[in-house]
């Protein structure tokens, strides 16, 4: 049976880029992502180059992107939260009620995948590019 290409209808329109930068791996997404497999390529890419660079932050431009299916979402917040070289993780959104959808959701995936990502795993969702990079960099573990 499988995942289904498309989600009440819509395609997928997934794309994404991967870019290594000082401190961070950036990803830039923009579409509807409704693809397993393109998810999974994202995320592989993302690995490389976080292991290449020897990284544990990535920034998240999701300015573009349409919210996925829940099955999807899943599929990223678990894979969060099995990466152990992963520590902070910041979401760009394009608006305050995007932002605070996007914390909420952190937090029932913290509580709902494993208790262990409190301690681990920073996630923080910002409405600035700027904002999001200062804060993977910086070395104190503080809210924006």
């Amino acid at each position: 049976m499988g995942i289904p290409a498309e989600q009440d209808g819509q395609a997928c329109t997934f794309t994404f880029q991967v870019h290594t930068r000082v401190g961070y791996v950036f990803v830039s997404q923009s579409g509807y992502p409704a693809s397993e497999a393109k998810v999974l390529a994202m995320q592989d890419e993302i690995e490389l180059a976080m292991s290449a660079a020897g990284l544990s932050s990535v920034v998240f431009d999701n300015r573009k992107t349409e919210a996925p299916p829940p099955w999807l979402r899943a599929i990223m917040w678990s894979w969060m939260g099995n990466h152990r070289s992963l520590a902070r993780v910041a979401l760009i959104q394009q608006d305050d009620a995007s932002r605070k959808r996007s914390m909420d959701r952190a937090t029932r995936a913290w509580n709902g995948i494993s208790m262990s990502w409190t301690g681990r795993i920073q996630i923080m969702a910002f409405l600035d590019e700027r904002d999001a990079e200062a804060w993977v960099r910086s070395p104190a573990a503080s809210p924006p």
